[in-house]
């Protein structure tokens, strides 16, 4: 099943029994900006792709999502959802993300102009490019955070990568992380870099080892 809305400036707007069910993908289509607030509902969207400009916000509960493409200057912010991964190379405006885990994709690159901010409880996996603009963080409250071997984090803006939880919390950077500052935070499990995992920072490096472990 897929789904397909489209609007003017005036945008979008949901109430608690509008839900939407798209369960292959949504697409939201805000030709002349505006905003699309699909927040009110407990929805369920296998793909969410955008087009147009504006924002686009959306709760899918605790139900898996991919993010398709979007405009170039959309932004996205995702207030729940299961699993959040990629499907496609994607450059758009900013990314704010909740949901149990995020996995990027090899090959996947994502390029964005605007903040990211992305929360989940569990893994948080990058596996491509990834270039924000603004200040970019990735924050794991229960799981790990990885910059896999084909991925990196980039781009002008400055980058956080936290796996707070005490016991296992771990950091891996197995691809380059580059920012004017660089702020990682581990717990006991600490951080670990491969060759590939280069560091450059030209203003500040911060390493939280908050409940011990080592930065390695």
């Amino acid at each position: 099943t897929t789904v397909a809305l489209t609007t003017g400036a005036a945008g979008i707007s949901q109430n608690a029994a509008g839900i939407i069910t798209a369960p292959t993908s949504l697409t939201v289509n805000l030709a002349s900006g505006g905003a699309a607030v699909l927040t009110a509902a407990t929805n369920n969207v296998g793909t969410l792709i955008g087009t147009g400009s504006g924002t686009i916000s959306l709760n899918n509960s605790t139900n898996n999502l991919a993010l398709g493409t979007f405009g170039a200057t959309q932004n996205v912010n995702v207030t729940a959802a299961g699993a959040i991964t990629t499907t496609a190379v994607a450059s758009f405006g900013s990314l704010i993300a909740n949901g149990s885990s995020f996995t990027q994709s090899a090959t996947h690159d994502y390029t964005l102009s605007g903040i990211t901010t992305v929360n989940t409880t569990g893994a948080i996996s990058l596996g491509a490019a990834y270039s924000g603009g603004t200040a970019t963080s990735f924050t794991s409250s229960a799981g790990n955070v990885s910059i896999n071997t084909n991925g990196s984090l980039i781009g002008a803006g400055s980058k956080t990568l936290s796996a707070a939880t005490a016991a296992t919390g771990t950091v891996t950077l197995n691809g380059a992380i580059t920012g004017p500052t660089v702020v990682l935070t581990a717990g006991a499990g600490g951080i670990s870099q491969d060759a590939a995992g280069t560091i450059t920072t030209p203003t500040s490096l911060t390493v939280n080892l908050a409940s011990g472990g080592a930065a390695v």
